[in-house]
């Protein structure tokens, strides 16, 4: 793992595919010579002022995300969160974003952890994917089998109720907790409970925004909890449950 791993952690706020930089448009037959050395002398002031690279001799973290489902724009969340990370940590980024058709969309099997060894190569991988209703415990085993060696992951809101239709626990146990729905969306004050841990560095010690509470049925022996709701402050007009 990449000693770089844990600036991830604090500085993820959501999770969009990232849009490639846009190519400069090749001039018509019919252009001008001029034309076309002056767009040229344009591109290459463009390059020239690019601004240096600020982790330029740190070892890249290799992260992948893996994402799509139901019930929200995972494109654009994981543009928000490459956008995010690309000023706190030198990642270079994998996106598999997979999504059936609508009306199976929660049963959608994600093809690459069917890939062996699907996890190898990466520092770490984020979880953001929707697809509750997946039932079949041998494949959710190759998921979690991807993090048996110690691979970290980041887990985000709706993966955290994914293959909740599994009645066996692999990914409930993975998870830490057993989890199946949230609340409707709230304003949430949360308190950090382990300032001193790694993954923790920069958290203000106590935060309030805007998220769904996440019902927990129970707790799993391996869970640490580094922050904690308080209190609900109110509900949001016309919020919908999940």
């Amino acid at each position: 793992m990449s000693k770089n791993s844990t600036r991830i952690y604090p500085a993820i706020l959501a999770m969009a595919l990232l849009l490639p930089e846009a190519l400069p448009q090749a001039p018509s037959a019919g252009a001008p010579t001029a034309q076309r050395e002056s767009d040229a002398q344009a591109d290459r002031g463009r390059r020239r002022r690019r601004p240096p690279d600020p982790f330029a001799g740190q070892e890249r973290i290799r992260a992948l995300v893996v994402t799509g489902g139901c019930c929200h724009d995972y494109a654009g969340e994981t543009k928000v969160l490459m956008d995010v990370m690309a000023s706190q940590a030198p990642v270079d980024w994998t996106v598999v974003l997979e999504t059936e058709g609508r009306a199976t969309w929660t049963t959608t099997k994600a093809r690459v952890y069917n890939q062996p060894n699907w996890s190898e190569g990466y520092d770490i991988v984020v979880h953001n994917e929707c697809y509750a209703n997946v039932d079949d415990a041998e494949f959710v085993r190759k998921i979690v089998a991807g993090h048996n060696g110690g691979l970290p992951a980041l887990v985000i809101h709706c993966a955290m109720h994914s293959y909740r239709a599994l009645e066996s626990d692999e990914w409930r146990e993975f998870l830490g907790v057993t989890t199946r729905r949230h609340t409707r969306q709230h304003r949430i004050a949360v308190q950090v409970k382990d300032a001193s841990h790694p993954v923790m560095k920069g958290f203000p010690l106590a935060a309030c925004g805007f998220n769904g509470f996440a019902d927990h049925v129970g707790r799993w022996p391996c869970l640490v909890v580094f922050r904690r709701p308080m209190r609900v402050f109110r509900r949001i007009p016309g919020s919908l449950p999940v």
